[in-house]
């Protein structure tokens, strides 16, 4: 204890003297004293005697008594010394220990000028006004130009943490507490004498950090935290501020100011961290109850352009920092960041960067898929509503509302009901197998099986009705079908089509190489169009309706019934006087022309000229003439 421990204000948790005079009962005072004993209350509790006894100048009467940090680490301190010197009184007085915010003060002056603290107050409440408020003498910075790295633009958003790294110390609850000003506090308890932690926050690719507001306290004789930020340029901590250690289990609202420097870039785009931390502590609780980030936003970057969440998995970055991943110039490497992104953002698109190959590893239902030339493994997933564009498709996938895919080439696919808009089927020989009943729609496809070749559709074995529209084909194709099928496949051109029914109904229309039908079970087939050979085979019970132009019927099916309506027949059929038909007429002129004739005289003046076929017997027509006339005929 020393003499500069006196101060005219008693403080808390600082060693105090404290000087006093000893009187008797006439006010004399009382010289030379002897049995002292000096007593404590601290705050109001039972005496006690004091570390120090009291301690008289000379033979003076007067003295002091040196009181511990221990001791004034109190709001208030009763002080008793007694004295064994005849008719002496007890000197008591009461001490509070001053600590920040006991004292309140109104100036009304600054150095005896009061217009001066007028000017100041307007100055603080309202901010600076050359014409009004303003102090005299002061001279205002530009802070724009003379201080650098401070953020600019507006900071009125905020964030909370996003995790947290305990290095040292002990806690209790987590990072999460931080995130609302609820009264839990998350609680860090030194360990050896030391604190150490950081939390991270994000602030987005283009944010920059103002300031951090901490709500919380340390509680710790002398058990001040330092604040810091990280600098990541030089790879090391900057302290902002310093959280005194106090007794009171207060909170207390305190900002400190962060700098431009405090925000990471390239892979650590947009990601800030402050530090709690000290050495040398006693017995430290550091409490937060709420904690942010003040930042500005000073500028644009590409973003999620297009709305999307963008993909490469060739040159993309592993991340699911929102604002900084999967954005147009710092894309993802995985679907699972983008679909954990798409979540955070709330975004349903995603963009495929050329080159990259997915694999689907969760249900991908109501979005949309967009790229060019990118590789798409289904993965078994439920694809419900999402659209598919410029993919190469391979894989199974399930789905309860019709799926879309545009400008894909499908290899070998299992797919529930979906519509494909200028979509090459058949890609690498592969099949496309129906997943369940519904609804298929082909738009403007066609067959990527080179040559003679056809890819292959199977849509059997669904177990409830299913339509296949198949409109504006190009190509061969070939269908594996059953009775709960109806099809309708329109050709432009293309080669050989080919159905094996199983009592499905099919529609054929346009122009195409041949037509093959195996056909089993009942249903109507019904084919319109231009066509080289038609072939039918099998045993059902189903109707065949050819209409159009074919090259010729080949039928060695059992109980069909085939109905040749094609045109040329139609045409020969066809009367054109009476009961004389067109092939009638064909044939007669072409025997006359071949000059197959055949005269017999009749004896009365008449003759009967037959004109016979190509093979001399068959007659093809004759005519009664006279005698004359067949004498015409025959010169």
């Amino acid at each position: 204890m020393a003499s500069t421990d006196a101060r005219p204000v008693p403080k808390k948790n600082v060693a105090y003297r404290h000087y006093f005079a000893i009187r008797d009962n006439a006010g004399a005072l009382v010289t030379t004293w002897a049995g002292q004993d000096t007593e404590l209350s601290q705050d109001g509790g039972n005496y006690a005697d004091a570390t120090n006894e009291a301690t008289e100048i000379q033979t003076s009467g007067t003295g002091y008594i040196d009181l511990t940090t221990g001791e004034m680490n109190n709001d208030s301190v009763i002080v008793k010394v007694t004295v064994t010197n005849t008719d002496a009184l007890p000197y008591v007085v009461v001490l509070f220990p001053e600590e920040a915010g006991d004292i309140r003060t109104d100036v009304t002056e600054i150095g005896g000028d009061a217009q001066s603290l007028a000017d100041l107050k307007d100055f603080a409440d309202e901010g600076y006004d050359p014409a009004t408020n303003k102090v005299q003498g002061v001279v205002l910075v530009d802070t724009t130009t003379s201080v650098s790295n401070l953020s600019v633009g507006s900071s009125g958003v905020s964030t909370i943490a996003t995790t947290a790294e305990v290095t040292t110390g002990t806690q209790t609850g987590t990072y999460t507490n931080t995130q609302q000003a609820d009264g839990v506090n998350h609680q860090i308890t030194d360990v050896a004498g030391t604190t150490d932690l950081y939390y991270q926050f994000s602030v987005g690719a283009v944010g920059v950090p103002a300031s951090v507001t901490v709500v919380g306290r340390s509680n710790g004789l002398n058990d001040s935290i330092k604040v810091s930020g990280y600098n990541w340029g030089t790879s090391s901590w900057e302290q902002v501020g310093t959280i005194v250690g106090k007794t009171q289990s207060r909170n207390d609202e305190v900002t400190f100011s962060l700098l431009s420097t405090h925000v990471g870039t390239g892979a650590n785009s947009g990601l800030v961290r402050v530090r709690f931390n000290n050495t040398g502590l006693t017995s430290a609780n550091l409490y937060i109850d709420f904690l942010t980030v003040a930042y500005s936003s000073v500028g644009s970057v590409v973003g999620y352009a297009n709305g999307s969440i963008w993909i490469d998995t060739v040159n993309g970055t592993a991340g699911t920092v929102a604002n900084v991943n999967g954005v147009a110039d710092n894309p993802v490497d995985s679907i699972a960041d983008a679909n954990t992104l798409a979540a955070s953002v709330g975004l349903s698109r995603f963009h495929i960067v050329s080159g990259s190959s997915i694999t689907l590893a969760a249900s991908q239902q109501n979005q949309q898929f967009d790229g060019c030339n990118y590789t798409l493994a289904l993965g078994g997933q439920d694809i419900s509503g999402t659209k598919f564009s410029c993919a190469n498709v391979t894989g199974i996938a399930s789905g309860t509302s019709s799926a879309k895919f545009e400008a894909c080439d499908i290899g070998a696919v299992t797919l529930p009901p979906c519509e494909l808009i200028r979509c090459g089927i058949g890609a690498s020989s592969g099949t496309f197998t129906a997943a369940s009943d519904g609804e298929f729609v082909f738009d403007g496809c066609y067959s990527l099986v080179p040559g003679a070749g056809t890819p292959s559709f199977v849509f059997s074995g669904l177990g409830a009705t299913t339509g296949i529209n198949n409109r504006g084909w190009l190509g061969g194709a070939s269908y594996t079908l059953d009775s709960d099928c109806t099809v309708s496949h329109e050709v432009l051109a293309g080669g050989g089509q080919t159905f094996v029914t199983g009592g499905a109904s099919v529609e054929l229309r346009g122009i195409y190489r041949s037509a093959t039908y195996t056909l089993s079970g009942a249903g109507t087939i019904q084919q319109v169009g231009v066509c080289g050979p038609v072939t039918i085979s099998g045993a059902s019970t189903a109707t065949v309706n050819i209409y159009g132009l074919v090259s010729s019927i080949s039928d060695t099916s059992s109980g069909t019934t085939v109905n040749d309506l094609s045109a040329v027949d139609s045409i020969l059929a066809g009367a054109i006087d009476g009961t004389t038909t067109v092939g009638d007429a064909l044939a007669r002129a072409s025997a006359g022309f071949a000059g197959k004739l055949g005269i017999v005289d009749n004896g009365d003046g008449t003759k009967t000229l037959t004109y016979y076929g190509d093979d001399d017997t068959t007659p093809i027509f004759a005519i009664t003439v006279t005698t004359a006339d067949a004498t015409r005929v025959q010169g």
